[in-house]
C-alpha cells in the first residue's frame, strides 16, 4: 500500500520504529511510567486487606526526635535498644 507517491510501506515503518526508539531510548513522552504506576496503584488497592496486621508497626520520627536523637544513620546498637524497647508498655502510649 502506497500513502503517497514515493511513500513506501517500509519508509514509514521505519519512520515509526526510530519514533519509537527515540522515545524508548531518551524517556522524551514517555507515557509507559504513569500507566504502570496507576495500574500498581490499582492492583495494591484491590489485594488489600481491610485488617491490619499486628505484626507491623509504624515508627513515625519527627523534627524533634532528629533533634534530640541526630541525623541519620544512627548506630547499629541504638536501633537495637530501640527494637527492644517496643514492647514497653508505654511506647504504645506514646
Amino acid at each position: 500500500m502506497v500513502f503517497k507517491r514515493g511513500t513506501s510501506d517500509w519508509s514509514i515503518g521505519l519512520i515509526l520504529t526510530l519514533a519509537f526508539l527515540f522515545v524508548f531510548i531518551t524517556g522524551i513522552g514517555d507515557f509507559t511510567d504513569v500507566i504502570e504506576k496507576k495500574t500498581f496503584d490499582l492492583c495494591s488497592r484491590i489485594s488489600a486487606s481491610s485488617e491490619r496486621n499486628p505484626d507491623i508497626e509504624l515508627v513515625v520520627i519527627g523534627e524533634d526526635d532528629l533533634a534530640e536523637i541526630g541525623r541519620f544513620p544512627w548506630p547499629r546498637m541504638w536501633a537495637t535498644d530501640t527494637r527492644e524497647q517496643r514492647s514497653w508498655p508505654n511506647m504504645s502510649e506514646r
